[in-house]
């Protein structure tokens, strides 16, 4: 019987707070759509999420969707536009997504990432 760990969302521990750093910065949240310290001339923020349990054969960003739904229950696609294990923690995945203008302001929304069928745990990430 094959039995595997369930993709899970690293948060700060105790906490629903999802661990999320700004991917140029490295700074924690609040975060915001817009954002001038960026490597890309769109001035959007990128935030690196972190997740333990990604298969090596999914770490492509094809594979992976990342979902955010803010308190009025709206769903939010986040463009993933990198994937890779996290150097130094080999059984960490780094998945960087770029944040929609639709959050600005939106506060707290819960966040998820799916691989093929599998559904991580929701974490909390805030966007001012």
């Amino acid at each position: 019987m094959l039995i595997t760990a369930p993709l899970t969302l690293l948060t700060h521990e105790n906490q629903q707070q999802a661990l999320a750093l700004d991917s140029v910065t490295f700074l924690a949240g609040p975060f915001s759509p817009f954002n001038e310290f960026n490597f890309s001339s769109d001035a959007r923020t990128r935030i690196s999420l972190f997740a333990t349990n990604i298969p090596p054969a999914d770490e492509n960003i094809s594979a992976i969707t990342v979902k955010a739904e803010d308190t009025q229950h709206n769903t939010f696609q986040l463009p993933v536009e990198w994937v890779g294990r996290t150097l130094g923690y080999p059984w960490m995945t780094q998945i960087v997504v770029r944040l929609p203008d639709a959050l600005a302001h939106a506060g707290d929304v819960s966040v998820q990432v799916l691989v093929r069928q599998s559904e991580s745990n929701k974490a909390l990430l805030t966007i001012h």
